[in-house]
């Protein structure tokens, strides 16, 4: 958010600041909710280090398909992105906003970050 606040500032919200902020402060949250995640995925299967000194490696390897699969879940939304720069000048031309792309967005964000919190402090006891 402190990202957010300093590009806007300093490029007096331009287009291109806010949207270099906002997938800032989306791929850092998602790093933060990532590490969470993993951390409760990792007692699905074994991956515990005396698992691994005696060279039982499958929980390692199924958690590692598991993960990498999570990683193409985005893909089912590649259609939303403009399809080329004319489609992208079109749409910024136009003006269009729209309020439930910022209250998703805002959800998602403040969402993750209770979770986070959460986790952590679950994590502490």
């Amino acid at each position: 958010f402190i990202h957010s606040f300093i590009h806007s500032s300093f490029f007096y919200f331009s287009q291109f600041a806010l949207t270099d902020a906002m997938l800032t402060t989306l791929s850092n949250m998602g790093g933060t909710v990532g590490t969470n995640i993993s951390t409760l995925l990792a007692d699905i299967w074994d991956v515990s280090e005396d698992a691994i000194m005696q060279g039982d490696y499958t929980g390692i390897i199924k958690l590692t398909i598991l993960t990498s699969l999570i990683q193409m879940a985005p893909l089912p939304f590649i259609f939303l992105i403009p399809k080329d720069k004319k489609e992208q000048a079109q749409l910024q031309k136009s003006g269009e906003s729209t309020f439930l792309g910022g209250l998703v967005f805002v959800g998602v964000l403040f969402f993750s970050l209770c979770w986070t919190l959460v986790q952590s402090f679950i994590e502490l006891a």
